[in-house]
């Protein structure tokens, strides 16, 4: 009987422990992430970072290749974590924690304002190679979202835009 008790309260101590740890983990770890979401919403100081990456993105509009204005997510008093310093086509990924970002996140940054609002995708391509074209040798955009192309460092992103 004193071994079964012993037991019990054994393995009560351990598992009241268990679910202390896994609560506090839990907790730390669910405010300390971030969606992208509410990430592109924030302002970020270039000394406090954790991921700093550069992404090419060329826009091109109905067949026609088009400008990246530099400023883009920057205004006087804010700097997105997703933005443009030049007209490089370089787009900045700087962001104090590890949010994964999208071409989407980064029209958002842009604005309804920006040129491609709305519009839909004709065709791009990641790295040189085809993501989804009407083409009928390349896979079809239809059940693929171009707009969610992850934003990764060193990739060179051609995103063709059409009013429909």
């Amino acid at each position: 009987m004193t071994t079964k008790m012993g037991l019990g309260k054994y393995f009560s101590f351990y598992g009241v422990l268990l679910v202390i740890v896994l609560g506090v983990f839990g907790c730390a770890t669910s405010s300390g992430e971030q969606n992208a979401t509410e990430a592109i919403s924030q302002c970020v100081e270039h000394d406090k970072l954790n991921v700093h990456i550069h992404v090419e993105f060329y826009p091109v509009f109905n067949r026609l290749p088009q400008a990246l204005p530099a400023g883009i997510g920057i205004s006087e008093n804010c700097m997105r974590p997703l933005h443009t310093h030049a007209d490089d086509f370089v787009v900045h990924v700087e962001s104090p924690t590890g949010v994964q970002f999208t071409v989407r996140d980064f029209l958002e940054v842009w604005g309804e304002d920006g040129p491609y609002w709305g519009l839909d995708v004709d065709n791009a391509s990641v790295n040189g190679e085809p993501f989804c074209s009407p083409a009928p040798s390349i896979p079809d955009c239809d059940g693929e979202d171009p707009l969610g192309i992850n934003l990764e460092d060193g990739i060179r992103l051609i995103i063709d835009f059409t009013s429909g």
